[in-house]
């Protein structure tokens, strides 16, 4: 009895950490993704993405789904999109930059939506940091784009660091 009972803990223990691991790790993706973009996401907002981060330097691409919950608080967030991002569509020679990192980095994530109503974001985040755009990739060199499909309300995500 004592031996099953000493078996339990470091199972019970495993069990603890994985479900702490797991709520950590959707919280944390869910406040950077707020940082990046400049929202705050309302509470039961669902978030799937990839994410292949890692190494020394953090380089890596970040791919995310973010499904709003249907409540005021979702439209809310909607709305305030619609106030502070661009119309779609997205420049045509940027887009096809982004379809093809999302393409190979989001497997198994939904496609970018093309030729939908809705709103989009862009942010530089090596001019921010060193003052001058990357050459010769400016338009991929750290940054972070995202895209509300209007129609389904879903929001795209695409970060990329290198």
């Amino acid at each position: 009895m004592k031996k099953r009972f000493f078996l339990l803990i470091p199972a019970a223990v495993i069990v603890a950490c994985a479900a702490l691991w797991a709520i950590s790790g959707a919280s944390g993706t869910k406040r950077h993704l707020e940082s990046r973009l400049g929202l705050s996401f309302p509470t039961g907002t669902e978030i799937v993405c990839e994410d292949s981060h890692g190494g020394f330097h953090g380089d890596g691409v970040l791919a995310a789904i973010v499904r709003f919950p249907d409540s005021q608080a979702g439209e809310k967030v909607i709305r305030s999109i619609a106030k502070q991002w661009t119309p779609l569509p997205v420049k045509e020679d940027w887009i096809e930059k982004f379809q093809v990192v999302w393409t190979d980095y989001a497997k198994t994530l939904d496609a970018l939506p093309q030729n939908t109503e809705g709103f989009w974001f862009y942010r530089d985040r090596y001019k921010e940091q060193y003052g001058e755009v990357c050459y010769p990739n400016p338009v991929m060199q750290n940054c972070t784009f995202a895209m509300l499909d209007a129609e389904t309300g879903l929001l795209y995500v695409l970060e990329v660091d290198c």
